[in-house]
């Protein structure tokens, strides 16, 4: 008798139980919105990836500067965006402006960081920089010392191709503001010249004739302003009025985690502590 009501109890509460699932439901599939003013090839895998792995549904959207500014200000609540990928340092600055960022709370992100991208705002944390090198011939016994840009036989041009015109702008809170003043043709290639690291890379290494590949036989040297490389960032946000800011958060520590992929993508230099440049940069041999 035991067992037989023992056998009834059990088939009555699996009855019940499937009922409760079937009633139970779908959970919706997450979502985020990325807007960026640019993507490499391994920031799309890198954004693909994370969906795939966290199930979530991502809309991608690359916009110029001006068109972001206009859907933050018409669609200050309704803008569909949830992380912002930014290399325009004006951009930023406006968002900043505009208090459209909201904080990133992690200090151990911020605290893998080198110290001169460290912030304490943390309504950005930075992904990667594009630092200027400047490039100018061996001494006579063809050796390279150091970097005194007042002894120069020839004044150094600025050899920047137009998505380097914010340059200037940062240029201009250096001591190297004079440079805005001896700006280069952007077709020049040669000795005594600065250019934007990605810059010179792809001249280099992806000239569309027999010279890629040939590294000029130079010296080269980032250009340092008080302990600091002189270079535009790329920077990663989460939109302050986003809808999914818990996606969001989880986006950004996947993102940062592998941000020497998009270093390396972007041929740029990573700001993480102890992260080695792509074989391109390293071959350069950069001072």
């Amino acid at each position: 008798m035991n067992a037989r009501l023992i056998f009834i109890v059990c088939l009555l509460g699996v009855t019940f139980s499937g009922c409760w699932i079937d009633e139970v439901p779908t959970p919706k599939k997450k979502s985020l919105c990325i807007v960026a003013d640019h993507l490499s090839k391994e920031d799309s895998l890198v954004i693909n990836q994370f969906g795939y792995n966290y199930k979530v549904s991502i809309r991608k959207e690359v916009l110029k500067p001006e068109a972001i500014l206009k859907r933050v200000r018409s669609q200050k609540y309704n803008a569909e965006i949830d992380i912002l990928i930014i290399e325009s340092a004006s951009l930023r600055k406006e968002l900043s402006t505009m208090n459209a960022y909201k904080s990133i709370r992690s200090t151990e992100l911020f605290g893998q960081l080198e110290r001169q991208f460290n912030n304490t705002h943390h309504r950005w944390i930075p992904v990667c920089h594009d630092p200027l090198i400047v490039c100018k011939p061996k001494d006579s016994l063809r050796n390279c010392g150091p970097l005194d840009l007042k002894k120069t036989t020839l004044l150094p041009k600025l050899v920047l191709r137009p998505k380097h015109e914010e340059y200037h702008d940062v240029l201009s809170g250096t001591k190297f503001n004079w440079l805005n003043n001896v700006i280069g043709s952007s077709t020049q290639f040669g000795n005594e010249r600065i250019y934007a690291l990605s810059d010179y890379v792809e001249r280099t290494f992806y000239a569309n004739d027999s010279t890629a590949g040939i590294i000029p036989d130079e010296c080269r040297y980032y250009l340092i302003d008080k302990k600091r490389t002189v270079s535009r960032i790329c920077t990663l946000s989460i939109y302050r009025y986003g809808r999914n800011t818990a996606v969001a958060e989880s986006f950004i520590s996947f993102y940062m985690a592998n941000s020497y992929s998009i270093a390396n993508g972007r041929n740029q230099l990573p700001v993480k502590k102890q992260v080695t440049p792509n074989w391109y940069i390293r071959s350069l041999s950069i001072q």
